[in-house]
């Protein structure tokens, strides 16, 4: 599986390099942000996005954290979504993004897990933090996270982020950050438009698959980023081959994406996770 290119020729040598923390809302990314950095933050300017995004330097290391929008779906259509998509764009920022922590509800698996899936897209590193897990104990809700591990192919921690419990273990763990597997089966039609990504934009900077996912869910950020790095004659035949492959898929590919992530998060959080009463 293809990784993130750092030496894309839009990247810059001497830039910072960052984490990204991102998640679903109210899953408590800004207390952990907040934890493990100290309390001198930047603004970070996504041009044509209004959406505030907050980077510190995290305590004890030269990396940054960026402090990203919750969202639902890396495929929705809202502002929020779509700095979560940029931020991890090269040249975007003023930083290198080389691995992203997703922080989890413990009460609320599926989307969490439906979220690190899409990421996985990306072929960038990752660690999985399952936060409040002092609320899920106390609902009855019981993770087994060495599955969770296999299941996810990345290192997972525990955080109760509000009171800056186990912070100290996800700041050690980034060092053990890792590429997770591609799981999600796409129809025949989307693995061969994806064949298509690969072979034409071998050294985009940006992982071929979640480029190729991005076009057909007609994602203006990733056509913009297309063109500017092969030009019009580039994007314009992507986006041809684009429509022609959507042409015969009766649901927006955006809603296809969603569902089929929400499904396969489903089948994995059955297998770790038990609700006693």
């Amino acid at each position: 599986m293809k990784t993130y290119n750092l030496k894309n020729k839009k990247d810059v040598v001497n830039k910072k390099s960052g984490i990204v923390i991102a998640g679903n809302m109210n899953v408590g990314k800004t207390s952990l942000f907040s934890r493990m950095c100290g309390r001198e933050t930047a603004g970070v300017n996504i041009p044509g996005n209004t959406v505030s995004i907050s980077a510190s330097r995290i305590k004890g290391s030269s990396l940054y954290a960026l402090d990203a929008p919750g969202f639902f779906s890396l495929f929705s259509s809202n502002e929020d979504s779509r700095a979560s998509r940029e931020i991890l764009l090269p040249g975007k920022t003023d930083y290198n993004i080389r691995g992203i922590i997703l922080v989890a509800d413990a009460k609320n698996m599926k989307r969490s897990i439906a979220i690190a899936l899409q990421y996985a897209e990306y072929g960038i590193p990752m660690l999985l933090d399952v936060n409040m897990v002092d609320e899920a104990a106390s609902r009855g809700i019981e993770i087994d996270y060495r599955k969770l591990s296999e299941a996810l192919d990345m290192e997972i921690c525990t955080t109760v982020a509000r009171d800056g419990i186990g912070v100290r273990g996800v700041v050690s763990k980034l060092s053990r950050m890792r590429v997770p597997r591609i799981q999600v089966k796409y129809p025949d039609w989307v693995e061969e438009f994806l064949d298509i990504t690969e072979k034409l934009l071998k050294s985009s900077g940006i992982s071929s698959r979640i480029t190729g996912l991005l076009l057909l869910a007609e994602d203006n950020s990733i056509e913009n980023y297309i063109e500017e790095t092969y030009g019009t004659g580039m994007i314009q035949q992507l986006k041809d081959q684009a429509a022609e492959y959507r042409k015969n898929e009766p649901l927006p590919c955006n809603i296809l994406f969603s569902d089929l992530f929400m499904k396969h998060a489903e089948q994995i959080v059955n297998n770790i996770q038990e609700v006693r009463p």
